[in-house]
């Protein structure tokens, strides 16, 4: 298996945020923003995107290095990981979205643009049932025009992110979208 590079100052960034540093102060998202994202565009909209996820109750939680999740209550939404984690590369963020779950997957639709849906049907997957081995939680449903039968596990959406990226601001204004719509899906179910 072929190593993964370290970021260009990873020996500086490893004396002030090594691993045991924030297994010890949970550094917030703030500081390893600040540290990590030094592309003024980058930092500005994950700044940004984290105020959106806390003025809605979303609470970032560090769970490892450069590793943040956001609940409300204990259900995880997002998860946001700044300079793949450890390794300290700088201008890079990594966003997962998890996905909600069948029983109010139709509901989630309703807050998807047509562009989203062309995303989300070409990067999600969910892992169904085999034949031989149904598991009590499956469901079936249907999501995005397609049928999905014993869906037992429901998946996530990744969204890999850096200041290199061919259009950027298309990029972000999507992923800044499907946060706002996971909100207001969120926001919703809570109320019903």
């Amino acid at each position: 298996m072929a190593k993964i590079p370290l970021g260009d100052n990873w020996k500086r960034y490893s004396e002030e945020i090594s691993a045991s540093i924030q297994k010890k102060e949970r550094p917030k998202i703030d500081k390893i923003i600040d540290l990590l994202l030094t592309d003024p565009i980058l930092n500005a909209w994950l700044t940004k995107i984290v105020a959106i996820l806390k003025e809605n109750n979303e609470r970032p939680t560090w769970y490892g290095t450069s590793k943040y999740r956001f609940q409300h209550k204990k259900e995880t939404s997002f998860y946001i990981t700044v300079g793949n984690g450890f390794k300290f590369r700088e201008n890079e963020i990594f966003i997962t979205m998890n996905m909600p779950p069948p029983a109010s997957i139709a509901l989630f639709e309703t807050y998807l643009t047509d562009e989203m849906r062309v995303l989300l049907l070409r990067n999600v997957a969910f892992i169904e049932c085999r034949s031989g081995n149904l598991c009590s939680r499956r469901l079936s449903f249907d999501f995005l025009g397609s049928r999905y039968e014993s869906v037992c596990t429901m998946k996530f959406i990744n969204f890999s992110i850096n200041a290199n990226i061919a259009d950027l601001s298309v990029q972000l204004r999507i992923i800044e979208d499907f946060v706002k719509a996971k909100i207001r899906f969120s926001n919703a179910i809570r109320n019903i």
